[in-house]
């Protein structure tokens, strides 16, 4: 046996060993997949319970070089129409925003390799949530006091005192919405010239 067909035949024997474990090999990786997949379901239908419909991402892989990033973040957020515990990637370029890639996916349909790298960010993840909830709720009151008061204030205009009368001239010089308004209160008008 020369030492070409020697070396020929000991790599054969490598891949034949190789591919005898790869059944065992997939069977194990699936089902450590699979159980990885449960448990975030699971976590994910607890996070629904709560509704919070705040979208939040927490950054576990970072690489910049020069004006060039990359990121992997894990996340809660709406991705195709439906909430959950999701994961993207971004990538582009400082000086061309515009051109960003990303790419997002509900957990369970991500990259098995992102799916495994990210999973170390839930609880960092969990903590962003409840700040984020928190920054959403003092927006949301904020914004509501300010309709409230913009809406006193138009009302304030556009509804006449008690007892004081809209004449028919003030009637036609109002927009339509104040028209409606004050149309609804009929003993507000009086004829031009009567008192």
């Amino acid at each position: 046996m020369t030492s070409q067909s020697k070396s020929l035949s000991q790599k054969l024997e490598r891949v034949q060993n190789s591919i005898q474990k790869f059944p065992a090999a997939a069977v194990s990786l699936n089902t450590a997949t699979d159980q990885l997949g449960k448990s975030v379901a699971d976590l994910d239908g607890v996070l629904k319970k709560f509704s919070l419909g705040v979208p939040t991402w927490v950054s576990i892989v970072s690489s910049k070089h020069e004006e060039y990033y990359y990121r992997e973040e894990i996340g809660y957020a709406k991705v195709g129409g439906k909430w959950g515990i999701a994961i993207r990637t971004v990538q582009g370029d400082d000086h061309a925003p515009e051109d960003q890639d990303e790419n997002c996916w509900l957990f369970p349909d991500a990259p098995r390799l992102l799916r495994v790298r990210t999973i170390e960010g839930i609880p960092e993840l969990l903590e962003a949530l409840v700040e984020s909830a928190a920054e959403m709720t003092k927006k949301i009151t904020e914004k509501a006091e300010e309709v409230a008061a913009l809406t006193a204030g138009i009302a304030a205009v556009i509804t006449p005192p008690k007892g004081r009368m809209v004449n028919v001239g003030e009637l036609m010089n109002m927009g339509e919405a104040m028209k409606d308004v004050v149309l609804s209160n009929p003993q507000t008008i009086r004829q031009a010239g009567k008192r």
